[in-house]
């Protein structure tokens, strides 16, 4: 399975486990594709929950799935830090 450049990771669910537990933690991906339906209006098209061997072949293996929530959490948080510098310049 591979995807369309425009794809993105819509959902990333963790689920971990307690401490002693003999079972792995495990994860799941869902992806978005943005397009427009038939009346030209945006619409988001999404795949299956994908097991991690699932993800990993459409080449969203665990590390790039990390380094991806990790860039986009990066940015995100810039964006706020300069918002918040610029409100407390304005007090």
């Amino acid at each position: 399975m591979t995807f369309p450049s425009n794809a993105y990771v819509y959902e990333f669910l963790y689920r971990g486990q307690p401490p002693g537990s003999t079972q792995a933690p495990d994860y799941h991906v869902i992806v978005a594709v943005p397009g427009t339906d038939v009346f030209g209006d945006p619409m988001l098209s999404y795949s299956q929950a994908m097991t991690p061997e699932q993800a990993g072949a459409g080449g969203l293996a665990l590390p790039t799935l990390i380094a991806g929530i990790n860039t986009a959490l990066t940015a995100q948080i810039a964006t706020l830090q300069a918002e918040n510098a610029t409100l407390q310049t304005a007090k």
